[in-house]
């Protein structure tokens, strides 16, 4: 098949949707032709495959333009209403025997013969905002208002239907995509490189993974490390390790987190090669994780919707210590194979108290590897080519220009 892969970005680095993305192109060029259209033309193949880890050496990666307006913008003509909302992104999968989108917000229409979408979380909720609310002033504008909320309404279980095969990074995206979209999806994990790491001895090391961002928390565990490196942690080091963009908010974020970490043990590594993020992981022993770890909670867009810097950390034999929120407890089994706290002081302090019994902290290491490899590449590649193959064979539906 010709298959069309988009990706939608959602933040200006990159991260485990980027990952997805590019193994998702990279599995279906294995048997298909396959095209990854996406925005960002700094992205370029060489890098996504670089940070993915994945071969996208017969991928044709296409960077297209934005789009000039939003999914749910059309003219102001009732009568081409429903037509303005269909064109909105069309070329990225008219002519296509399979559009892929991976995405946090609302899909294109789909105008390839068969579809598949992949949510890392849904990030507009139907219903609220606009186009759902709001409008003119006066009973013009009311009846404007009530003629948009209507067209929309019958245009959004044809927006889906173009979708045979939904799929949710976790059960918790699954389950808000189903209150937000009303559209039920499989849980299929994300892909996580489990079998790459060297085996080198275990340092009394703490590791944190995840680009660089208020979102992750570093600046929040980078000080929770800083008060108890005179204490329960001293003679370890914490070591943050992620992406790195261009973005003035990011790098002044890295330097806040690096000003705290000042005096204590705490090394920050940014935009690591992939043997080197491997080679810090495996000697670490401990793996931190804080994103949703707020209070008041955060909304759910901003917690962990899945987590793959965790399965990485599991895979490499750290222990991990992870928030009690959003797709974390899908991964860590409490007490098993790691630890699910509910603050950031608990992931420090529940640290300090699993290092007193070293055995233990053992035992969990090597649950933790096994644990991992439940979420292997291997899995996700067999799953989504079987879920492929499966709709290949089916007929496939007409559609309209």
């Amino acid at each position: 098949m010709n298959v069309s892969v988009y990706h939608e970005p959602s933040a200006p680095g990159v991260g485990g949707a980027e990952v997805v993305t590019a193994v998702i192109a990279a599995g279906l060029a294995r048997e298909h032709r396959v095209t990854l259209h996406h925005h960002r033309p700094w992205l370029t193949s060489e890098k996504w495959a670089q940070f993915a880890d994945a071969d996208l050496g017969n991928v044709t990666v296409r960077v297209v333009p934005p789009p000039a307006r939003q999914w749910h913008d059309a003219g102001g003509r009732p009568d081409r209403f429903l037509a303005d909302l269909r064109a909105w992104q069309a070329d990225l999968s008219r002519g296509f025997d399979l559009f892929v989108t991976s995405t946090h917000g609302v899909p294109p229409f789909n105008h390839a013969a068969r579809g598949a979408v992949y949510v890392h979380f849904p990030t507009d909720v139907r219903g609220e905002g606009w186009p759902w609310q709001g409008g003119g002033q006066g009973p013009l504008g009311r009846v404007r208002g009530w003629v948009r909320r209507r067209l929309h309404g019958r245009a959004w279980p044809e927006r889906f239907a173009g979708y045979q095969i939904r799929l949710a990074n976790s059960r918790f995206t699954a389950d808000w995509t189903a209150a937000r979209w009303g559209v039920p999806c499989d849980v299929l994990y994300p892909p996580v490189r489990v079998d790459a790491f060297p085996d080198v001895a275990k340092r009394n090391r703490v590791a944190v993974l995840g680009r660089f961002d208020p979102m992750k928390r570093q600046l929040e565990l980078v000080r929770a490390f800083a008060a108890r490196a005179a204490g329960p942690l001293a003679g370890w080091e914490l070591v943050c390790l992620g992406h790195l963009s261009d973005a003035p908010s990011e790098r002044d974020y890295f330097a806040t987190v690096g000003a705290a970490g000042a005096g204590a043990a705490v090394r920050l590594v940014p935009n690591p090669a992939a043997a080197e993020l491997r080679a810090e992981l495996a000697a670490a022993r401990v793996f931190w994780h804080a994103a949703g770890l707020a209070d008041p909670p955060p909304p759910p867009a901003r917690q962990e919707h899945f987590g793959i810097a965790t399965v990485e950390a599991m895979a490499a034999g750290c222990v991990p210590f992870v928030p009690a929120r959003g797709g974390q407890p899908e991964i860590v089994r409490d007490g098993i194979d790691g630890y699910v706290c509910a603050s950031v002081d608990a992931i420090a302090d529940r640290t300090a108290a699993a290092l007193a019994d070293p055995a233990a902290l053992d035992r969990r290491a090597a649950a933790a590897r096994e644990r991992a490899h439940e979420f292997g590449r291997d899995r996700f590649d067999a799953e989504l080519s079987r879920r492929v193959a499966a709709l290949a064979a089916a007929p496939a539906a007409r559609r309209g220009a």
